[in-house]
């Protein structure tokens, strides 16, 4: 039983066997015979071939000398194709499913020297059921192909020469997944020439030669050619950003495996590249979608190539020529996309020639570049300005050489944490231009602190600055080196955002320039704590009406810094001490004032300069042409302060002890007076002035005729003047104590014209003149000591001025205050000793005191023996009139306030006689003779006092001529003989001082008063304004 069971088995499987060999050989038989037959009738397609070969039991199929062609080449809505193949081979093939269940696949698929153009189905007419789409092969190899790739209108899309591929492990990308490329293989091996390869309407590939040998593709001669200008590009693709055109030498991968979500290569190289590159600017505000696709590189290397940049179709914004790029371990996912930096990578090296970068208006073109992760070396950099050069910094010029060594940096949570160990710039030569944007944005916004800097180097160096296109700075031979800087949170609110340990700057030929000042000095030499600058010159940028700016020069300064820093933005300056000597310059005070702007905070700096010395100087000082200058200037100054507190005084700084001498001292008081003084010798506690002169710089007529109303002209010297006492003229309390205060050896005229008009002003008398005064002021003793007074006044007909002469001047005064200082005396006594006329003896005594509000003063005088004629240089040219004889004496005390001056008179004269004259000079010989008829030519030995009351002042007068019209009431009831009927009073008292001596000198002013009043020639004798 057993045994039939077997037979039956061996006959079924042998006659499976046998019907399966038969089925072969019939099926070979039928395709060798009527396939092409078969396909001619239901397709479309006319197909030959030499032999075929089809194995049923491993679904290998085998076909040589294969022709095919449409049948009608012009139907456009299915696929074409026109030519040969050698053979075809399908390994296991999957026969079952392709008759039963309409699938097709296979393990492996080869083409030996097909020779096809494919033109593909005109889409508009081509209708093909949806289908999920599939690779039926695993491998594909195709040996010796020439193939073309054609759309439906004939434009060529694909082509290749001797083309052979061999790829293993072909796999489809789920339909459902991210994949960047739609199939994924690990091996591949391609070979072919003349490669040409048409992306739409965008571009064209083409390669010399492609070649596979032991794992390495190689790309010969790639080119692309764009089929779109920059503006088509723009319009009609809005979803790109940029396209390239080109050509790369070659291209060499290695390794090269397609997974489904990576690409992976051993080595990527691009050699001897020159690509252009077009970028667009887009404003897209949809979010970027993920890659979902990787590129991982053990070696990403571009050699010897050349690179543009376009952002537009001719501007250039960057290019290189033998440009050399290693990367090795290079990441690009979605994950390095989000750093800074989208990449990852273990190493890298950039070398490159002729660089040339665009930013804005700034164009800059490196030698050389050499760039690794722990240096950076620029070689022959030229710097250029495009345009105006108004709307961002810029600079124009050249750098020999930048040389950047870094010790680490690294992103950490996106903000670049950087530690440099030092940064060279080495030959710098050119114009920097800031320029001030509107726009504030954060320049170190992404940093991490603190930003690390071991040692910045500027070395060999000649630069300008400019600023709003002021020229600010220029210098020659420009050396700096700062040490240890670092950006901290902190530091980089601040005014200098760094801090550092210590600095130090160098050149020469440094200009410094402002809106009004230029600056330039042969040498500075800087360091945190001293600065030093060396042969300056100063000059004016502006027009001198509008700017206040020096001119000149310094031999040299010197500044010794203990310390300085900002704190809140404000600047902190403690300084040991200014030197500033040589200077030799003129200060130009703008003489059309603008008010300046306050700071935004409004806090003013903390300044103290312990010491400043200028030394062997000359210096003028212009101010509304009125210059001022010294020589042989040397001034020192004690803690000079300004801060807080001081900017709330009128004056906002303050001073300790101060010290000043020179000599040649000119300043123009007026456009009428010039100032002159040989020596100068000033400090807080002593004043010394030698030579001092006060000059008219116009004539007397020019003076008169220039003047609205009467004024005094002044032509003053004094040999010498000084003071001792304590005086503080910087600080918000001005005030002044004078100890002493001598004049020796003063000459003065004082002239006036009574052609011009009367001055209506109010004169205040001295006491209230003082008290007016806003500050303290107090001078405990006054002396004038041999001196010259000569008072000259002269009208309309006066012959030349009429002149009164004050001889061997003398005066003593005491107490001269505003009465501001708490516990001084308020009185102020007068003594005057001097020579009248040069001739006699005259003695004043005249007191006020600066607290009384009605002006109260006393003032009591004695003049000796004088000739009468020495008053005709007085009277002669200015009255007409020429006195003889003699006063032997003349005496007056009075008392008087604001209101009125009254007192006693007393003089003694003999053989006084006087003569009218006439223009000429001649004697008017009967009114002589009438007027003398009326002067009492003799006073006698012993002549009575003269009672004088109520004398009304006129307060558009000085007190000096109230003084004398109290005067001139003496001189006029002793001379008419008004007091013939008063009682004698005894000469041997000056003046009447018992009660009896007044009551009889009042009655005598009381007759005076009742007699007629008559005009005599001598109210124009005694007429005074």
């Amino acid at each position: 039983m057993k045994n039939k069971w077997v037979k039956y088995t061996v006959y079924t499987l042998g006659s499976i066997i046998v019907l399966l060999v038969f089925a072969n050989i019939g099926l070979n038989f039928w395709l060798q015979n009527n396939l092409p037959d078969y396909i001619k009738k239901n397709t479309d397609y006319n197909i030959t071939y030499r032999d075929i070969d089809v194995d049923l039991f491993t679904g290998n199929i085998a076909t040589t000398g294969i022709a095919i062609h449409n049948k009608n080449e012009k139907n456009d809505s299915i696929l074409r194709l026109k030519g040969t193949v050698g053979s075809f081979e399908i390994s296991r093939f999957g026969i079952f499913d392709a008759v039963f269940n309409n699938e097709i696949s296979a393990s492996r698929l080869i083409l030996i020297k097909p020779n096809l153009n494919i033109i593909l189905p005109n889409p508009s007419k081509f209708r093909k059921k949806k289908k999920e789409a599939s690779i039926p092969f695993d491998d594909v190899e195709i040996t010796d192909g020439n193939l073309a790739v054609f759309k439906h209108n004939n434009n060529r899309i694909f082509s290749a020469n001797n083309l052979s591929v061999n790829i293993k492990n072909i796999e489809l990308a789920d339909k459902n997944s991210n994949q960047l490329l739609p199939i994924t293989f690990d091996k591949q091996n391609i070979n072919a020439k003349n490669l040409f390869f048409r992306q739409g309407n965008l571009q064209i590939i083409k390669a010399e030669k492609i070649k596979t040998e032991n794992k390495l593709l190689n790309i010969n001669n790639l080119e692309i050619i764009p089929l779109l200008s920059y503006d088509q590009f723009a319009k009609f693709q809005p979803k790109k950003g940029s396209f390239a055109k080109g050509k790369i030498g070659q291209i060499k991968l290695e390794d090269f495996i397609l997974k489904k979500e990576s690409i992976e290569l051993k080595t990527f190289q691009i050699a001897n590249a020159d690509i252009q590159l077009f970028t667009i600017k887009r404003n897209s505000t949809k979010e970027k979608k993920p890659l979902n696709f990787g590129f991982n590189i053990e070696n990403l290397d571009l050699k010897n190539s050349k690179i543009q940049v376009f952002n537009s179709a001719t501007n250039r914004v960057f290019s290189g020529r033998n440009m050399n790029l290693k990367i090795s371990e290079f990441e690009l996912n979605d994950e390095t996309l989000k750093i800074q930096i989208p990449v990852k990578y273990e190493n890298f090296a950039f070398s490159g020639n002729e660089i040339e970068t665009i930013s804005g208006q700034q164009k800059a073109i490196f030698s050389q570049v050499n760039i690794n992760p722990k240096s950076i070396l620029l070689d022959q950099i030229i710097l250029q300005t495009l345009g105006n050069g108004k709307i961002e910094t810029n600079m124009n010029g050249s750098i020999k050489k930048v040389a950047i060594n870094i010790n680490d940096w690294k992103f950490d949570d996106d903000n670049l944490d950087l530690n440099i160990k030092n940064i060279l710039i080495d030959g710098a030569n050119g114009n920097l231009n800031i320029v001030k944007n509107i726009k504030k944005n954060n320049p170190i916004s992404g940093i991490e602190f603190p930003l690390l800097l071991e040692k910045m180097e500027l070395k060999n160096s000649n630069l300008s600055i400019n600023s709003n296109n002021i020229n600010v700075f220029s210098g020659k031979n420009l050396e700096v080196l700062v040490n240890n800087i670092s950006l901290t949170e902190k530091s980089s609110k601040s005014k200098i955002p760094i801090e550092y340990k210590d600095f130090k700057i160098t050149g020469n030929s440094l200009i410094f320039n402002t809106k009004d000042q230029n600056i330039e000095a042969q040498s500075a030499f800087i360091l945190p704590n001293s600065i030093k600058l060396t042969n300056i010159n100063l000059k004016n940028n502006g027009n001198y009406s509008s700017t206040t700016a020096m001119v000149g020069s310094i031999k040299n300064i010197d500044v010794k810094i203990k310390e300085w820093n900002f704190d809140n933005d404000i600047l902190k300056l403690d300084v040991e001490n200014v030197l500033i000597n040589g200077l030799n310059g003129k200060l130009n005070l703008a003489k059309n004032k603008t008010k300046t702007a306050k700071s935004n905070n409004g806090n003013p700096p903390n300044i103290l300069l312990r010491k400043i010395s200028l030394k062997n100087s000359a210096f003028k000082l212009d101010s509304d042409n009125k210059p001022l200058s010294f020589k042989n200037l040397n001034v020192e100054v004690r803690n000079f302060t300004m801060n807080e507190q001081t900017a709330k005084n009128k004056t906002p700084f303050k001073m300790g002890s101060y010290s000043l001498a020179a000599t040649n001292f000119n300043y123009t008081l007026s456009e009428f007076y010039n100032a002159k003084i040989a020596t100068i010798n000033i400090n807080d506690s002593k004043i010394n002035l030698t030579n001092l002169l006060l000059k008219p710089t116009v004539s007397r007529a020019e003076f008169v005729r220039r003047q609205p109303v009467e004024k005094d002209l002044y032509n003053l010297n004094i040999k010498q003047l000084s003071a001792n006492g304590k005086w503080d003229f910087f600080s918000n309390q001005l005030s002044i104590y004078v100890n002493n205060l001598n004049i020796d050896n003063m000459d003065a005229n004082i002239f006036r014209s009574k052609i011009p008009t009367d001055d209506p002003k109010i004169k205040p008398l001295y006491g209230s003149m003082l008290s007016s005064l806003k500050f303290p002021l107090f001078v405990e003793d006054l002396n004038i000591k041999n001196s010259r007074l000569v008072y000259e006044e002269d009208t309309k007909k006066s012959d030349g001025p009429g002149k009164l002469v004050f001889g061997k001047f003398n005066l003593n005064a005491k107490n001269i205050n505003s009465g501001k200082f708490a516990g001084k005396p308020t009185n102020v006594p007068i003594v005057i000793n001097t020579m009248l006329m040069d001739s006699a003896p005259l003695t004043v005594n005249w007191e006020f005191d600066t607290a009384r509000k009605d002006d109260y003063f006393t003032v009591t005088g004695f003049t000796g023996l004088m000739p009468a004629p020495d008053l005709n240089l007085f009277t002669e040219p200015y009255l007409k009139v020429r006195a003889t004889g003699e006063i032997q004496k003349l005496a007056f005390a009075y008392t008087g306030n604001v209101k009125t001056i009254s007192g006693t008179f007393k003089m003694i004269n003999k053989d006084l006689k006087v003569q009218m004259l006439q223009d000429d000079g001649d004697k008017k010989v009967v009114l002589s003779a009438i007027a003398n008829l009326f002067v009492k030519n003799d006073s006698g030995p012993n002549p009575a006092a003269i009672l004088i009351e109520n004398v009304e002042r006129d307060n558009t007068k000085s007190f000096f001529n109230f003084l004398y019209k109290g005067i001139e009431a003496g001189l006029k009831k002793s001379l008419v003989g008004l007091g013939s009927k008063a009682q004698k009073v005894d000469t041997t008292e000056e003046f009447p001082d018992n009660e009896e001596e007044i009551k009889a000198l009042q009655k005598v002013e009381q007759a005076a008063k009742e007699t007629p009043k008559r005009k005599t020639i001598f109210k124009r004798i005694f007429k005074k304004k």
